[in-house]
């Protein structure tokens, strides 16, 4: 990421902290994201993974943003509550970081 990149990151994060207009918390712009990196994935064939390095391998191919492995860890576990059901489960992350997708498209 270049150095104009990660200011207009921060910047949007900082507006959105400050006024709360754009989104309930900071991660929340990036779920729309990670969701599309996601999808890409499964629609290549990916079904499951051994680690969360290849979603942000994915991420960051498609939008030149570094996301820090906890804050990604923390955007798939709101994806995995927003989208699994009792009976169909889309998105599973493991606690090694391991995770499969089920249909996401």
């Amino acid at each position: 990421m270049n150095n104009k990149d990660k200011a207009i990151t921060y910047s949007l994060l900082t507006h959105i902290r400050n006024t709360g207009t754009l989104a309930k918390g900071p991660l929340d712009i990036f779920i729309p994201l990670i969701k599309r990196a996601l999808s890409k994935m499964n629609s290549k064939g990916v079904f499951q993974g051994k680690s969360l390095l290849e979603i942000k391998n994915t991420a960051n191919e498609l939008y030149s943003i570094d996301f820090p492995i906890p804050v990604l860890k923390k955007i798939l576990l709101e994806i995995s509550k927003e989208i699994n059901t009792e009976d169909t489960k889309h998105f599973i992350l493991y606690n090694d970081g391991a995770f499969s997708l089920n249909q996401y498209m």
